[in-house]
């Protein structure tokens, strides 16, 4: 069978398995890892966990694998504020920062102290809404963890709460009478203590009111944690205050300076204890809590199992690895946690993922470094081709050459990519473009389109509107006399250009912007169209129109306050999403004395009438998905009929806001960016799995009349599959997969297999081995 039968065949039966698996599709969420964000990692023996920016893995190290939990698989929240280790009873404590708690002990297995959310949100006096969840977050009221005895020690600012960690039910919940803020609280030997912001406390674990009753040393200790070194001794430390030693040997504690450096955690090792500093380097210190070797290399965290062979394990740029070693194993994710921008290269069957840059309500930064990631289906690769502080915006892909696009940056002009590699960075100097913002479009020829933002000092030419004919892009260096300004469009106005939206309408070439921004006072958020009827844009005989409102089929006034998006569908419609809702219009009909647009009708009112609607995405069918305030409607092709409307309530989004859709319209995804994170839509919910314990067959067995592909499901991510006969014998070899596989049925040689009964074996990172017990068979009838 060759290439290209074969991806026809596997389309066409995409879609017929999608009908046979009978499900709705499943929001996977994407992880993503930043070396700039590595907040924590326990090596707990068998696994390492870590925690980046929120998002939490786990490492198996014998199947070398990593897997992202969270609220889809087995974790019961969100926005995880840190994580801590019990090591003498190998549990973990996920703690999230609405004061939830989840306990994942040494099999894997999760408990939720729901309880504990409970009483801090009394105590804190939060409210819940109609889904038990808190109505906003309001910071970490879980300031930190500690363990001794079979109990955790959970320090909540208005007090500490008493975990008996047999029974994972609460033993004790102290609220102190006094005006203090808890930090910390740990047990040292039969003492506990207990940090405020400017006393240390301690005494008998048994009494009652140990802020009363306790004797107490003062100190500033705002901020700051403890961590137990023996029965005499803890570790103290802070957001400023370096490291210090606190003994209690004599009568009077006292304090002793380790480190200047600001610490992030400490941790019990095997033979003394580890120290990771917020500047991304770590120690070593010996079991008395003296200072040992040090380690300087920078954006890293470590830690080793306490009860293993001192072995150490580093998580830094390059991924996860054993300390001394450049075997590193990598996080398959985005490197960034905002990929606002999504576009899908249809040609190249890839997604590109890229940072925001200053977007008004949304985003702010200016000093945001950029970040481009791409996704072929299985994998994520880093493909940032330039450095520019502010990120950027969208991307525009030629029509001439799907490998090229040009993208905004928020102050340095715009960037032209090739093959993910910076080809010419457009600025004041090469072009007649304007550094903020300029926003770029191409039109049905390859005529380089970009508006400016408004003129921002002496030294920025008066040019809304210029044109980089498709002859003079082609070359590899930009001059200013390359490009051409159309006088005919001086009355295009423009603001600053945060909101700006530029689009051409592929039906008649029509150029489509606007620039609402408000805020700035500058523009009356109209749409703006223009064109000169030919393919050259010298031409300067431009036919121009502003428009500031449609009547919409009941001759009603369409009206808008910000422009959020421009989408042009598969008939040639032009969608535009906006703070009210959403509506789409003929481009054809722009220059008519009264234009018309259409507000799609649901019921008695309006689609996504009253919500804001940042994104409208296409899929292959010429459905639209609707990312909006609300989570994403999935509608017909008119938007007349809503097939779902997917929210954080009713799905597994993340997130009910939703800034970014994108379509993959070839093999049916579709992807969006939340302010929880970025999510895929996969049409049959073929999710990746935790473990191969439930690995399926689809159909089972297969009939001499089913001639389409055999589904092989509930693989995890990254799996690797070897189907064998009865003999033993390899018959064929697939992967990688993010969940499933599809088999055609067919040996090495290209035929159909002969009838029997076939094992099917599955591991993570490679081809499994096929001895052993198979995770699943099928019966095959020819």
């Amino acid at each position: 069978m060759n290439d290209m039968l074969k991806k026809t065949s596997i389309t066409v039966a995409f879609l017929l398995l999608a009908v046979l698996c009978c499900g709705a599709g499943t929001w996977k969420i994407h992880p993503f890892f930043n070396a700039n964000k590595l907040e924590n990692i326990y090596d707990t023996g068998d696994k390492v966990y870590l925690l980046n920016g929120g998002c939490l893995f786990q490492y198996d190290k014998a199947t070398s694998s990593f897997t992202a939990l969270n609220q889809q698989n087995v974790l019961s929240d969100s926005r995880i504020s840190q994580i801590y280790f019990d090591w003498e009873n190998r549990m973990l404590f996920v703690a999230y920062y609405n004061s939830n708690i989840d306990v994942i002990d040494s099999i894997g297995h999760v408990t939720n102290l729901s309880n504990m959310k409970d009483n801090i949100a009394k105590i804190h006096n939060y409210t819940f809404n109609e889904e038990n969840e808190l109505d906003s977050y309001v910071g970490r009221a879980i300031r930190d963890i500690n363990f001794g005895k079979g109990k955790a020690y959970v320090a909540a600012g208005y007090g500490f709460v008493v975990i008996d960690e047999r029974t994972l039910r609460v033993e004790k919940n102290y609220e102190a009478k006094q005006t203090v803020t808890i930090n910390s609280v740990a047990l040292m030997g039969d003492t506990l203590l207990v940090l405020t912001d400017n006393r240390c406390y301690y005494g008998s674990p048994g009494d009652s009111d140990p802020i009363a009753n306790y004797k107490s040393s003062a100190g500033v200790f705002s901020d700051c944690k403890l961590y137990p070194i023996n029965g005499q001794s803890v570790f103290v430390y802070g957001a400023s205050n370096g490291l210090y030693k606190y003994s209690f040997s004599s009568g009077t504690p006292k304090l002793t300076r380790l480190s200047t450096n600001v610490v992030s955690n400490v941790q019990k090792s095997s033979n003394g204890f580890i120290v990771n500093y917020e500047t991304k380097s770590y120690s070593v210190f010996d079991e008395n809590g003296s200072s040992g070797s040090s380690e300087t290399s920078t954006l890293s965290r470590a830690s080793a199992y306490p009860l293993g062979d001192g072995t150490i394990w580093v998580l830094d740029a390059g991924g996860l690895h054993v300390s001394g070693s450049s075997d590193c194993h990598k996080i398959n994710g985005t490197t960034t946690d905002r990929p606002h921008w999504l576009k899908y290269n249809a040609e190249l069957d890839r997604l590109y993922a890229g940072e925001s840059g200053p977007i008004i309500s949304i985003y702010t930064s200016t000093s945001v470094p950029n970040v481009i990631n791409t996704y072929d289906g299985t994998n994520w690769e880093n493909a940032t081709a330039y450095v520019a502080p502010g990120a950027g915006y969208e991307f525009v892909f030629s029509p001439n050459d799907a490998h090229t696009y040009v993208r905004a940056s928020w102050n340095n002009g715009l960037f032209k990519v090739k093959d993910n590699v910076k080809i010419t960075n457009y600025t004041t100097t090469n072009s007649k473009i304007r550094r903020y913002k300029p926003t770029p479009a191409f039109d049905k020829y390859g005529n380089l389109w970009v508006v400016g933002s408004f003129k921002v000092n002496n030294d920025d030419e008066n040019n809304s509107c210029v044109v980089l004919p498709k002859a003079k892009f082609a070359k590899v260096n930009s001059l200013k006399g390359d490009w051409f300004v159309p006088t005919s469009l001086r009355d295009l106005t423009t603001g600053s250009m945060q909101r700006s939206r530029f689009i051409v309408a592929s039906k008649n070439n029509l150029k489509i912007f606007s620039d609402c921004d408000f805020l700035k006072g500058y523009f009356s958020g109209h749409i703006m169209c223009w064109d000169n009827g030919v393919e050259d844009p010298t031409v300067d005989n431009y036919r121009f129109v502003s428009l500031g409102k449609f009547l919409d089929q009941n001759h009603k006034v369409i009206d808008w306050r910000y422009l959020s998006h421009f989408e042009e569908d598969k008939d040639g419609m032009i969608w535009a999403g906006h703070t009210l809702g959403v509506f789409f219009f003929d481009p054809e009909g722009v220059f008519d004395e009264f234009p018309h647009a259409v507000r799609p009708t649901i019921g008695t009112g309006y689609l996504c009438e009253g919500h804001t609607v940042y994104d409208i995405g296409v899929d292959r069918d010429n459905n639209k998905w609707i990312a909006s305030n609300n989570g994403v409607y999935f509608v017909s092709p008119d938007g007349s009929e809503v097939y779902d409307h997917f929210t954080a309530e009713n799905s597994d989004l993340p997130s009910n806001t939703v800034y970014s859709v994108e379509c993959d319209t070839l093999n049916g995804r579709v992807y969006a960016f939340t302010d929880n994170g970025l999510v895929e839509y996969v049409p049959n919910g073929d999710v990746a799995a935790l473990n191969f314990n439930d690995v399926y067959v689809l159909p089972n067995p297969v009939e001499p009349d089913f001639t389409s592909l055999i589904k092989i499901g509930n693989l995890m991510e990254h799996s690797y599959v070897t189907i064998t006969d009865g003999d033993g014998n390899i018959v064929a070899q697939l992967g990688p997969a993010m969940g499933y596989v599809l088999w055609d049925g067919c040996g090495t040689d290209g035929d159909r297999v002969p009838s029997g009964v076939y094992n099917i074996y599955a591991a993570q990172g490679g081809q499994p081995t096929t001895t052993g017990t198979p995770q699943a068979t099928v019966i095959i009838i020819k």
